[in-house]
Parts: structure tokens; C-alpha cells; sequence
């Protein structure tokens, strides 16, 4: 009984993004709706990137960032990528969140961890996932729910760089931060 109190966050983080990710699986397979608005847009960039990879392998990566519209390419590349292992659909596309539901709740559990205690980080983790704008975006094809878990995941970083004194997190945060601005360049802001 002991060892089920201390591992309860883990049970309560994996119950969580278990729940949710077949949650969000069942809702993809039952959507039947056409994209509309800002996702269309979005999955139109990530066919464009799918087709220009197709057609010119390498040679396309540098014409990415002007394919992805509006927007900077890194989200656009992860739907793409989607379409490629899954085939092109609009299912396809609102799959591409299912590893950013990971990096949300991951990144929030570490958090919270670090600052108060493992079930917090686990609750905080959990709460979350549930909130409802970030599930309603967890099912569409947005910028804005790479860009939530992106700003997540730099923040844990930073925390983990120790006021920048260990190199290596300092770096990695770096990256992160880089690649956040790539997803959306509104990253910066928060």
C-alpha cells in the first residue's frame, strides 16, 4: 500500500494522457466534419510541404518556410509528416496533436514536481488536458495547441537550467525556444 501512495501521480499522469488520447482518438473517427477556417489553411500548408518533399526529396527544405502561408513551417512539417505515415485526411492532420498531449502534460507534471511535490505536478498535469479550450484545440488542426505545449516544455527547461548555470538544459532550452518561434511567432510573448 505504501508504494501505490507514492507511485499515485504516476497512475493519475498515465490514467490521464491514456484517457484523453483515446478520448480524442474516438472523437477523430467520429468527426465527420469538413476543416474549416484557420484549419484548412493549416492542412493546406501541410499538403503543400507533404508535395513538395514528395516531389523534390531534400531540395524542398529550403522552400518550407514560404510553403506554410502565413505562419512559421515547424507545425505545417508535423502535419505533413502525419500525412506521409497516415495518409492524407483530416484525420491525419488532427492526429499531429496527440504527441503534443504528451509534451503538454510531461512538461506540466516536471513543473509541478519541481516547484511543489509530484502529485501536484501530476494534478496540475491532469487539469490541464481537461481544461476545456485546450480540449477543444487538442482536436483540431491549430497552431495553438503545439505552441501551449511548446511554451510548457520551455519553461520546464529553463527551470531545469538551474538559473542557466548547467550548460547542457541552457542549450536544450535554447533549442526549444528556437523551435517554438518556429511553430508560431507569438512563442516569444509568453
Amino acid at each position: 500500500i505504501n508504494r501505490f501512495i507514492t507511485m499515485r501521480h504516476r497512475f493519475l499522469l498515465g490514467f490521464s494522457f491514456l484517457y484523453l488520447t483515446i478520448c480524442n482518438l474516438i472523437w477523430i473517427a467520429r468527426d465527420g466534419r469538413p476543416p474549416f477556417w484557420d484549419m484548412a489553411a493549416h492542412q493546406s500548408g501541410a499538403l503543400r510541404i507533404l508535395n513538395a518533399i514528395s516531389e523534390d526529396g531534400a531540395g524542398a527544405l529550403a522552400t518550407i518556410g514560404s510553403l506554410s502561408g502565413f505562419y512559421p513551417p515547424l507545425y505545417h512539417s508535423i502535419v505533413a509528416g502525419f500525412y506521409w505515415i497516415f495518409g492524407v485526411s483530416t484525420s491525419s492532420a488532427q492526429l499531429a496533436n496527440i504527441p503534443a498531449l504528451g509534451i503538454l502534460m510531461g512538461s506540466t507534471y516536471f513543473i509541478g514536481r519541481r516547484l511543489v511535490a509530484p502529485i501536484a505536478g501530476a494534478t496540475a498535469a491532469t487539469l490541464v488536458g481537461f481544461y476545456p479550450f485546450i480540449l477543444w484545440l487538442s482536436r483540431e488542426t491549430l497552431i495553438d495547441y503545439w505552441l501551449t505545449s511548446l511554451v510548457a516544455l520551455a519553461f520546464w527547461i529553463l527551470l531545469e537550467t538551474d538559473g542557466f548555470r548547467k550548460r547542457r538544459m541552457t542549450v536544450l532550452f535554447g533549442l526549444i525556444c528556437g523551435l517554438g518561434m518556429l511553430a508560431k511567432w507569438t512563442f516569444g510573448l509568453f
